[in-house]
Formats: C-alpha cells, structure tokens, sequence
C-alpha cells in the first residue's frame, strides 16, 4: 500500500510537466509568429532552465517552502517574457514557513492557473500575489490574481472541471494529508481570484516527507 501511495503521488507530479510544457512552448510558438526572435530565445532558455531544475531533483512527495519558491520564481519569470511586462509579481513569504514542507509542484499550477484566468486576459496586464503565513502550527498559502469578478453561480465550490492543474493539486493534496487540509478557490469582492492552500506545519528538520 505505501508503494502505491508513492507510485501515484508520483504519477501526479509528472502529470504536470507535460501540461506545463506545452503551454509554455505555444507561448514561445506565439513569439516566433511575431517575430520577436530574441524573445523566443529568451523565453526557451528560461524554459530549459524550468524544466532542468524540476527533472533533475530527487522525487520527492513534499519539499520545503524555501525550494519550491525557488522554482515558482524561474515559472514566473517565464510567463513575465512571455507577457512583456504586463506581469507583475508580489511575493510576501513570511520566513517561518520558509523550511515548511508543501507538495513538490504545488505553486506552479496554482500560478499558472492565476495568470492565464486572470492577468493574461486584461489588456492592461495585473498582479499575481503569493502569501505564505503561520497560523497554529498551520501553513497558510494564498496565490491571488487581480482580474473582474467572478460571478458564477458556483464559484464558492471547488471547480473539478477547471483543468487538469487544479484537479491534479487537489488530488495530490487529499493523498498526502487526507482531511487534515483546505484547498479552496475564493472571489474577493474588489475582483479576480485567489487560491487558498492550509496545511499541517511539517518541516524538514523532522524528516518527514522523504519518499
């Protein structure tokens, strides 16, 4: 049973480079049909730097906050060439969360799903937001977008059909932490979206999360 728990914990995290590659080299794709060649070549350096960082690490079910910014930031700078400043980024990481352990992968998603819902959709571009607090020996993350209000009907609920990003970060977080978590989408009423993650305060200097 362990083994299959971490076969498909596994298979989760894998099964976000593909979708992250390919919207990725659409966007470089966009670039080229433009003629911005040095953009182009900007952004698949960045891309190869992306994917060097992710593939080349051990896997593992869970990795500290520090870490996963690390890649989240080489994402964001991706998405900044690709949408030529109309991308801006406001990272408040509070240091004590900083050595919390967090699923492999789980910021990206979550950014990529705030910038392609949100700032990519206003001509005059936004602000993706990343929060990272400590609460009770609880890890508060929220990742907001600036953008127009939301107004279905459902929005309070978690949107299973929203893409494979949302679905697979959920999936992977109701298999490392069963019901001791909050994963929610909420619509603020001054506009746009933000993704709210708690989880139980884990650090590496317990040893746990290795797989």
């Amino acid at each position: 049973e362990a083994e299959a728990h971490v076969a498909r914990l596994r298979a989760l995290r894998y099964q976000l480079n593909p979708h992250f590659l390919f919207n990725s080299l659409n966007a470089v794709s966009t670039l080229v049909v433009e003629g911005n060649a040095p953009g182009a070549t900007k952004m698949l350096a960045q891309i190869a730097e992306f994917l060097r960082a992710t593939l080349d690490s051990e896997v593992v079910s869970e990795v500290p906050l520090s870490q996963e910014m690390l890649l989240t930031e080489r994402y964001l700078a991706i998405e900044q060439a690709r949408l030529e400043g109309r991308l801006r980024i406001d990272l408040s990481i509070s240091p004590d969360t900083l050595d919390a352990l967090v699923p492999s992968l789980l910021l990206q998603p979550l950014v990529e799903n705030a910038v392609r819902h949100g700032v990519a959709l206003l001509v005059e571009g936004g602000t993706v937001t990343i929060r990272s607090e400590l609460h009770n020996s609880r890890v508060h993350i929220c990742v907001t977008n600036s953008g127009h209000p939301n107004n279905d009907s459902d929005r309070n609920t978690f949107p299973q059909a929203r893409g494979i990003g949302l679905t697979n970060t959920a999936e992977r977080l109701r298999t490392l932490y069963g019901m001791d978590h909050k994963f929610a989408l909420e619509w603020p009423a001054t506009g746009g979206c933000q993704a709210v993650v708690e989880l139980p305060l884990r650090t590496a200097r317990q040893g746990l999360g290795a797989t």
